[in-house]
């Protein structure tokens, strides 16, 4: 098994400690999103001449976007952490994009 060395293992814990943040974060945008869309479910914008819902339907949405891709981050991190990258494992890079 490929153990990561001492240094990789606390970039790997800085990571889950990032990623629990971001969830926690993005918990709120879905929370008051989902309240914000409630708000604005029976108002027309006047300028667009469009329901307020398609317009604040983006806050719960976003923040169900960073749940979803910043779990799956997560648990690529706690698995390196747990047992190594192994063998053709994909691992992170700092600034990069999701692994999907």
């Amino acid at each position: 098994m490929n153990e990561p060395g001492p240094n990789a293992r606390r970039s790997y814990h800085r990571g889950c400690v990032l990623w629990w943040r971001l969830l926690l974060f993005a918990l709120v945008f879905v929370w008051y999103g989902i309240k914000f869309v409630q708000f604005g479910w029976n108002q027309d914008s006047e300028l667009a001449e469009m329901p307020m819902i398609y317009i604040f339907i983006a806050w719960p949405l976003t923040g169900l976007t960073w749940l979803l891709f910043g779990f799956e981050r997560l648990l690529l991190d706690l698995h390196v952490i747990r047992h190594g990258p192994g063998d053709g494992a994909q691992t992170r890079q700092i600034g990069t994009g999701s692994v999907v």
